[in-house]
This record gives structure tokens, C-alpha cells and sequence, in this order.
């Protein structure tokens, strides 16, 4: 287990090194996909989330950006992703499949997750590889396909204090920046893009509520958002906050957890550049979860473990 610990240690100095050391290269390219409820949904950012708990997740999301305006992307996708062991090793899968479309565009991602996990300082330290397809679609009289391969990595470190908890992640998305030309008519580029994503879970002295801060940093050399969060779950059951987003706008979010499903929705409200013209943006999120006894054959009874 030493020689492990050192091989991850190893690992978070050199993904801290790499994500500080950003392309500052500018180049005409696609963003990645942004949700506001990128708490509940940590495989579309980071791979080694994958399996980063004792159950099975399987989530169905939609965001539509800008309301009221003809330029109104769209966002949709399905993830799924669980824990397994082998022998001790514990280690997680995933997969997505995202669709995104603008009224002249159309992309669709197809990715798998692999994570690898193991303890460290006390906690639980991740580390994920991510491989996938995008195919590009050019809305013209005839719709116009290509093709190319997509690759993500991250990290992920988790650890309870107490009855709290704290986690931080590092990733990577679109790390070979796939260019996707259709009839040499456009070309279509990934930009590379890291993330950085802390946040906790601060119990109080009311036993039934749990305040969950969380903050998120995006760069892709060009652009760069921060999304500082803050939540309170109440009794397991009932979640509402509140999100800024910098120099963007502010996001209202609530939902429930009911057995083993979570719903969810966010609105948000725009302050700077397009979205201020806008009716807002709307995300809503519907999400099952099945717990799973890795040290046994026999199924656990579900229950919820939600608290991100």
C-alpha cells in the first residue's frame, strides 16, 4: 500500500503542475459543456469520479442557455457510473452520452470513465481516464458529419472529518483537442479545458441540516469561470442554494431526494454579455441511485448517500 501512496502522491504534484501551467494559445474552438448543477453531475468534468462512492448513479439532464434568444444552445445527456472491486482494489466505471446543439450546429459525445482508487493522507485519492467520440454536425441544407476521438483525465480526493466531509478534484477535458473538419467547409475544435472543483459537507448543531459550500474553476486558456456555490441539504430529503458565477450571473437551484431518486432544477440569471438579454437558463435533473455492498454477494437495502 506505500508503494501506491507514493505512486498517487506523485500524481497530485503532477496534475497541480499541469493545470497551473495553462495554454495560453488562442484559437477559434468549441467550449466545453457547462451546467449549474455541476455538483450533482461530477463525471461530465472529471473521470475519476467514476465509482467515487458505494453505489450506482444513473442521471438524465437538460439545459437550455439563454431563453428568448435565436442563439439558445441546448444541452442533454445520460450518465451512469459504479464502483467495483478487484480482490482489494477498488475502482470505478462510467458512461455518458451528451448532446449539445445551437441553430447551426449539432454535437454529439459518447464517452466511457475508468477510475483507480486508493487511500492517502487519511482519505481516498482517484485517479480517472476517460475515452470517447465526438461527432460534429454542420446544420446546412444537407447536414454534414464528421468524426474524431476525445480524451479526458482528472484526479479526485475525498475525506471525512468527523461527521463533515471535504473533496477536491483536478481534471482535464478534451485533452488531445479533437479538430473536427466537415468537407472542408468548417473545422471544429475542442479547446482543452481544467477544472478545479473543492467543496465539503459542515454539519451543524441542528442534526438535520447539513451546509454543503462548493466553488469551481474552468480555464481553457482564453476564457476562465468561477461558479462559487452554497447549498444546505434538510433531514436528507430537501436541497436548495444559491450560486454566483463570476462576472456572469447568479443561479437559484432546489430539488428533493425521494427514496432512490433525486430531482432537481436550477435557473439562471444572467448579468453580462448575451445572457443579461435573455429570459434566463434552465437546467432540470432527474437521477436514480441503487447502493451496492462491494465486500458482499448479497445486495445492500438502498438507502441515500447523496450528501456531495
Amino acid at each position: 500500500m506505500k508503494r501506491g501512496t507514493n505512486i498517487a502522491e506523485r500524481w497530485v504534484v503532477r496534475m497541480m503542475t499541469l493545470w497551473l501551467m495553462l495554454s495560453l494559445l488562442e484559437t477559434k474552438a468549441q467550449d466545453s459543456c457547462s451546467v449549474s448543477m455541476y455538483w450533482a453531475v461530477p463525471t461530465l468534468i472529471n473521470p475519476a469520479t467514476a465509482g467515487k462512492d458505494t453505489a450506482l448513479h444513473i442521471t438524465a439532464y437538460g439545459r437550455k442557455q439563454w431563453v428568448g434568444m435565436d442563439t439558445s444552445p441546448q444541452t442533454y445527456f445520460v450518465a451512469a457510473d459504479m464502483p467495483f472491486k478487484v480482490k482489494k482494489a477498488k475502482m470505478g466505471v462510467g458512461i455518458s452520452m451528451q448532446n449539445s446543439k445551437t441553430d447551426l450546429t449539432k454535437a454529439n459525445v459518447l464517452a466511457i470513465q475508468y477510475a483507480y482508487s486508493t487511500k492517502l493522507w487519511g482519505g481516498q485519492i482517484a485517479i480517472g481516464l476517460q475515452a470517447g467520440k465526438i461527432e460534429q454536425t454542420l446544420k446546412t441544407s444537407s447536414e454534414k458529419t464528421s468524426t474524431s476521438v476525445d480524451l479526458a483525465a482528472g484526479l479526485y480526493y475525498q475525506r471525512s472529518f468527523g461527521k463533515g466531509q471535504a473533496y477536491a478534484g483536478l481534471s482535464a477535458t478534451h485533452l488531445n483537442e479533437a479538430s473536427v473538419t466537415i468537407d472542408t467547409i468548417s473545422t471544429f475544435q475542442q479547446k482543452r479545458t481544467y477544472y478545479f472543483l473543492v467543496g465539503g459537507n459542515i454539519p451543524t448543531r441542528n442534526t438535520l441540516l447539513i451546509i454543503q459550500p462548493s466553488l469551481l474553476l474552468k480555464a481553457n486558456g482564453t476564457a476562465t469561470t468561477i461558479d462559487c456555490t452554497l447549498r444546505a441539504t434538510y433531514n436528507r430529503r430537501y436541497w436548495g442554494g444559491v450560486s454566483y458565477r463570476y462576472d456572469d450571473g447568479v443561479v437559484v437551484m432546489a430539488g428533493a431526494d425521494i427514496k432512490a431518486f433525486r430531482i432537481g432544477y436550477a435557473y439562471d440569471i444572467g448579468t453580462s454579455g448575451d445572457a443579461k438579454h435573455s429570459k434566463g437558463s434552465h437546467e432540470v435533473m432527474l437521477s436514480y441511485l441503487m447502493k451496492i455492498n462491494l465486500d458482499k454477494k448479497k445486495r445492500a437495502p438502498q438507502k441515500s448517500i447523496r450528501l456531495l
